[in-house]
């Protein structure tokens, strides 16, 4: 029998793969890489369609949300209770917290501008003063002793 929320495969699907018995590393690793495609197929359509939601449409940013939320489930799975139907409000709720991180630290970090506004600040040149001091030395130095005495 196919668990509410899983692919319909007898015995497989995302429920059963929460489950982890004390296996052998390779075995675990497989296991492990099985429910995380298991837990991509199942959820990344409609984590995103929510998570564009929350990130007023902003696709790579919510691309990188469900990326995010997709490691931490990965890295919960065996505290995540196998007996429910669907992850799908658990895997919102980090969403929806990984948005709302996201945008504090945005806001604590000043915005970032180009050079565009340092171009047009008024800034103490000193390119004048040196031409100033070039031609006056040029002209003291092009008079002849004869000028000089008088």
């Amino acid at each position: 029998m196919a668990v509410p929320g899983s692919t319909g495969r007898p015995g497989g699907g995302l429920r059963s793969l929460l489950r982890r018995p004390g296996a052998a590393r390779a075995a675990q690793d497989a296991a492990d890489e099985e429910m995380a495609a298991e837990l991509y197929r199942e959820y990344h359509r409609p984590l995103l369609a929510f998570v564009l939601r929350l990130t007023g449409g902003d696709r790579p940013w919510a691309e990188d949300v469900v990326q995010e939320t997709m490691i931490r489930a990965w890295r919960s799975a065996d505290r995540l209770d196998d007996r429910t139907s669907s992850l799908m409000p658990w895997l919102a709720t980090v969403s929806r917290r990984i948005v709302i991180d996201n945008r504090r630290q945005r806001e604590v970090r000043p915005p970032e501008v180009g050079d565009g506004p340092l171009e047009n600040l008024p800034m103490a040149d000193e390119m004048d003063a040196l031409l100033r001091k070039v031609v006056v030395t040029e002209a003291l130095e092009s008079l002849s002793p004869r000028t000089v005495r008088r």
